[in-house]
């Protein structure tokens, strides 16, 4: 495969990536989930799709991501609102 080829896949894949996370928002939006819910899940959600291939992601695969999250001053909070933007998405 020619690197023109290859280049155009990654681009049509972040593409699609991003068409995924903007129809989850929207439908949050349309559900009337405030603005400061709606930045929580880009927040969360764009960290998590950048880091797993969420098409085929297995519950190994989120705990592992899970677990790559340190804790910081909230303790365990941050990992836990992940799972929280996480689950909802995967449904």
């Amino acid at each position: 495969m020619n690197p023109l080829t290859q280049l155009k896949r990654v681009r049509a894949q972040g593409k699609t990536d991003e068409d995924h996370l903007s129809l989850f928002l929207q439908s949050r939006e349309a559900m009337g989930v405030s603005p400061k819910t709606l930045l929580f899940y880009r927040e969360r959600l764009s960290k998590f799709i950048r880091a797993v291939d969420y098409k085929q992601v297995t519950r190994r695969d989120i705990g592992k991501y899970l677990n790559s999250i340190p804790p910081n001053k909230y303790g365990l909070g941050t990992r836990h609102a992940s799972y929280r933007a996480i689950k909802t998405f995967c449904r």
